[in-house]
C-alpha cells in the first residue's frame, strides 16, 4: 500500500508542484485549498502526513491543526510558512505539529524529511500495534473463569489498576496465575505504555538480587566489570513486579522499604541517589502475616507492599472453572500440534474432581502433555495420569450434582478403568482390586 500524504494549501501552483514531486515519490496524494475541505478530506483520506499551509483563506493554521488532532490525536502535521518565526513555530509545536518547511524549500531536502517523517510515523503506529497486542495478550480477559471467586478477584484488581501509583500484594498458590494477574493490572492501567519488568526473589542469591534490584557501579565487587541498570531504573515511569517477595533477605527488605518511601535507588557501589517512578506489584505463596510474627518480615514492609491484597482462589475451589480452563487450554495445544482433541465425558468428570494441588500451572502441563502424546481424537480415563483417578486426590468440595453417582455404577466404571489400564488382563485386574478373578468376572457379567 502507498503511503499517504495529504496536502492542505491555497496557492495552486504549490500545490501542482507538491502533487508532482510525491507522486513521483511513490506517495498516494490528496489536495485541499481551504481549511475546512482539508479537515474533511483527513477524515476521509485518513493521510499518514499532512502538509499544512499557516495561512488559509477560511481559517488559520492553527485552528485547522486543532481540529484534525480531535479526529486523531496522533496525526502528523508538518506546518508550512512562508516566512517561518520562532514564536510561531514554537505555538506550532506546542499545538501538536510534528515539524514545519519554509515555501522557499529544497526539493532533495523535503523528499528527505517527508520520508523521516513516514518512517517515524510508521514506527509509532508499529509499536501501538505491539502495545495492543500487549494489551490482547494480557488483559483481564485473558482470565478465565466464571466462578465468583475469580470474578471477585479480577472485579478487584480491576479497581487496583485505575491507579498508577497504589501498591498491590498478590497472594495465593503456586500456580494460580499471580503473575498473569500482574500484567492484567498493569497492562489496564495508566502506565500500561511504559515498561514491565519482573523480578523472581527466589531464584538468586541474595548479593545477586541486589544488583538484580538497584543495578551496581563498575568495580563495585569482584566481576562487576561494566556498569549494570537495575530493574528499578529499568522500569522507571513503569511497573515492578516482585514475586516471592517473602523469599526477600531482611537487608534487602530494609533497601526496597527505602524506595518506596523515597522514591529513589542507589546502585551497589554508587554514592548518588537516582530517582525512580515505578509501580510496585509483589506476589507471594507464603503466609507474610505468619513472617511477621517471627520477625522474619519487616511489619514496615509489609503495610507499604499491602495496600491492595488480592487473594487468589486455589484451582480445586473455583469449581466449573476447571473445565473452562481444560477447554482453553486443549483448544490451544489442539492449534500448537495441530490436533483435534477433546476429552471424554468420563475424563471432564476426573478433571474436574481432582485436587489440583500445582493449581492452573498444573492443568496446563498435563493438557499439554495429553495432547502432544495422544494418537487419538478422544482422551478416556486410560489417557489420563493415574494421579488424577486416585481416591486420594479427589476433591469432595468439587463434585458437582452429576458427578455424584450410585456406588454400583462408580464400581462398574472402576473396574472398567482398570482393565483397561491392564489391557483386559483379569488376573491383573483381579490382582489390583484386590479381589478372586472368579469374583471379578461375576461383576463383569452381572
Amino acid at each position: 500500500m502507498k503511503p499517504k500524504i495529504l496536502i492542505i494549501d491555497d496557492e495552486k501552483i504549490l500545490l501542482e508542484n507538491f502533487q508532482h514531486i510525491f507522486e513521483m515519490e511513490g506517495y498516494d496524494v490528496a489536495l485541499s485549498e481551504n481549511g475546512n475541505e482539508g479537515i474533511r478530506r483527513f477524515a476521509e483520506f485518513e493521510p499518514d502526513i499532512v502538509l499544512l499551509d499557516v495561512s488559509l483563506p477560511d481559517m488559520n493554521g492553527i485552528e485547522v491543526l486543532e481540529k484534525i488532532k480531535k479526529i486523531d490525536e496522533d496525526a502528523a502535521i508538518i506546518i508550512i510558512t512562508a516566512m517561518p518565526s520562532f514564536d510561531s513555530v514554537v505555538r506550532f509545536i506546542k499545538a501538536g505539529a510534528y515539524d514545519y518547511i519554509a515555501k522557499q524549500f529544497d526539493i532533495e531536502n523535503l523528499k528527505f524529511n517527508i520520508q523521516k517523517t513516514f518512517e517515524s510515523v510508521q514506527l509509532r503506529k508499529r509499536l501501538i500495534e505491539i502495545e495492543q497486542k500487549e494489551i490482547e495478550k494480557y488483559g483481564f480477559n485473558k482470565i478465565v473463569g466464571e466462578s465468583k471467586a475469580i470474578k471477585d478477584v479480577c472485579s478487584l484488581a480491576s479497581k487496583a489498576a485505575a491507579s498508577s501509583t497504589t501498591a498491590v500484594l498478590i497472594t495465593g498458590e503456586s500456580g494460580t496465575g499471580k503473575e498473569l494477574l500482574a500484567h492484567a493490572i498493569h497492562f489496564s492501567s495508566p502506565r500500561r505504555d511504559k515498561p514491565f519488568v519482573v523480578v523472581n526473589c527466589a531464584t538468586l542469591s541474595e548479593d545477586l538480587l541486589e544488583s538484580d534490584l538497584f543495578g551496581h557501579e563498575k568495580g563495585a565487587f569482584t566481576g562487576a566489570i561494566k556498569k549494570k541498570i537495575g530493574k528499578f531504573e529499568m522500569g522507571h515511569t513503569g511497573t515492578i513486579f516482585i514475586d516471592e517477595i517473602g523469599d526477600l533477605h531482611p537487608k534487602l527488605q530494609m533497601k526496597l522499604l527505602r524506595v518506596l518511601q523515597e522514591h529513589e535507588i542507589e546502585r551497589v557501589g554508587g554514592t548518588s541517589p537516582i530517582t525512580v517512578d515505578v509501580r510496585v506489584i509483589s506476589a507471594t505463596n507464603r503466609n507474610l502475616e505468619a513472617m511477621l510474627k517471627s520477625g522474619s518480615f519487616r511489619e514496615d514492609l509489609y503495610y507499604r507492599l499491602n495496600v491492595v491484597n488480592i487473594k487468589i482462589p486455589p484451582l480445586r475451589e473455583r469449581g466449573d472453572d476447571i473445565l473452562l480452563l481444560s477447554k482453553r487450554f486443549i483448544d490451544e495445544f489442539n492449534m500448537e500440534f495441530k490436533k483435534k482433541v477433546r476429552l471424554s465425558a468420563d475424563a471432564e468428570r476426573s478433571f474436574a474432581a481432582y485436587q489440583w494441588k500445582g493449581n492452573v500451572r498444573e492443568l496446563r502441563n498435563i493438557i499439554e502433555r495429553i495432547v502432544l502424546l495422544s494418537d487419538k481424537d478422544i482422551i478416556t480415563m486410560e489417557d489420563l495420569p493415574e494421579e488424577i483417578g486416585a481416591a486420594d486426590n479427589i476433591n469432595p468440595a468439587a463434585l458437582s450434582a452429576e458427578m455424584l453417582i450410585p456406588l454400583h455404577e462408580f464400581e462398574e466404571r472402576y473396574i472398567k478403568t482398570v482393565l483397561q489400564k491392564v489391557n483386559g488382563n483379569k488376573s491383573e485386574a483381579a490382582r489390583i482390586l484386590g479381589i478372586t478373578r472368579q469374583r471379578l468376572s461375576r461383576k463383569i457379567n452381572d
